[in-house]
């Protein structure tokens, strides 16, 4: 098939709404949704996807919306901005296990006080966790994980076709806990060895404080465990190729749950 202007204008209904997803899907991504990029950069990107996305759908199941009158194409938009930004906000949560798990090392190597506002995101957040955000967005670039969510944002069309409704049941609730259940326990998973080392080096600062009580352990401690601290951090970053790889498979898992909801099957 010839895919001309004619054709997309034919279809303009459709490519709204498939526009609509894929925006609410940029709004929330952890990587292109930051500040740092223009919005007239999202918004193109957004429609570049919707033209490709539009000429892979099977338009004979979205007939009614084709002709549809504006005032239902908006609330069908509306739905499928929501769609899209849930989408996109399971990918941001799971990004988010980097900086609470950096307030978690912050807290034991003794950078907790310190507090630096994000430019890009906007958060305000400790050095570790933006540190070691940093590192994961561009472990998640270098590996085309964003390249994998698109493809998983572009299959929901086939899965979640713009012409279902929402279904809101009761087990969304246990969805909810389950995600950020799991969330937590890859933030704990990435500052454990940190922890552990930090835990080590208070046991053996405790027992020079005993033995040696002329030292003064308060002292020789802070930077001690600053130096620990980062060569800890240097050993998990170095992890994060496997980190990202298991925090993927627990975005797609959780999609898919999501999709299932949705669905209501």
């Amino acid at each position: 098939m010839e895919y001309t202007l004619d054709y997309f204008i034919a279809h303009l209904n459709v490519l709204l709404l498939v526009f609509s997803r894929i925006a609410g899907y940029f709004v929330a991504d952890p990587i292109f949704g930051r500040n740092n990029l223009p919005n007239i950069f999202k918004l193109a990107l957004s429609l570049a996807i919707s033209f490709l996305i539009l000429t892979t759908l099977d338009l004979a199941e979205v007939e009614n919306i084709r002709t549809a009158g504006f005032f239902y194409v908006c609330i069908i938009a509306v739905k499928e901005f929501i769609v899209g930004l849930i989408i996109g906000y399971i990918v941001n949560l799971f990004f988010a296990v980097f900086m609470v798990a950096g307030g978690i090392v912050d807290t034991d190597v003794g950078f907790a006080i310190a507090r630096v506002v994000d430019p890009y995101s906007g958060y305000d957040m400790s050095i570790s966790g933006n540190f070691m955000f940093i590192f994961a967005a561009l472990a998640y670039l270098a590996i085309d994980a964003h390249h994998q969510l698109l493809r998983l944002v572009s299959g929901s069309f086939k899965i979640l076709p713009i012409s279902l409704n929402l279904n809101f049941r009761l087990e969304y609730l246990g969805f909810i806990i389950a995600l950020i259940d799991d969330m937590f326990l890859y933030a704990v998973k990435i500052a454990i060895p940190v922890v552990i080392a930090m835990f080590i080096v208070n046991v053996v600062l405790g027992i020079l404080a005993r033995t040696m009580p002329q030292m003064n352990v308060f002292v020789v401690g802070m930077p001690l465990k600053i130096f620990v601290g980062i060569i800890m951090i240097y050993f998990v970053i170095m992890q994060y190729d496997s980190i990202i790889a298991d925090i993927l498979k627990a975005i797609f898992n959780f999609e898919n749950q999501l999709f299932r909801l949705i669905k209501g099957s």
